[in-house]
């Protein structure tokens, strides 16, 4: 499990679902792209979509957009993008943790 598991409670195996007060800050496909990238960091964007139970296309936009944001960073390994919460996204994940 990643940061974010030990953050929010323990979801059950192949949960994706993020805390409600990040959901109602983000919306729930934005805040459960984010969680996925907390838990699975260095994911490619393939492993995201699938981790988060949504289309390539949609996970692209999301984590484009959170990475816009300055929530996640992205890198490249050869062909593959892989994605991670930058310190500013850990902290909105703790921050909403708490709330």
């Amino acid at each position: 499990m990643g940061a974010a598991s030990a953050i929010w409670a323990a979801p059950k195996h192949g949960d994706t679902a993020a805390p409600q007060a990040l959901i109602a800050l983000l919306g729930r496909t934005r805040a459960t792209i984010l969680r996925v990238i907390a838990d699975h960091a260095l994911c490619t964007t393939s492993e995201l979509a699938t981790y988060a139970k949504t289309s390539l296309a949609s996970a692209s936009e999301h984590a484009s957009v959170r990475r816009q944001a300055g929530l996640t960073t992205r890198g490249r390994d050869h062909k593959h993008a892989r994605h991670s919460v930058s310190p500013v996204g850990l902290t909105l994940l703790s921050t909403t943790a708490a709330a």
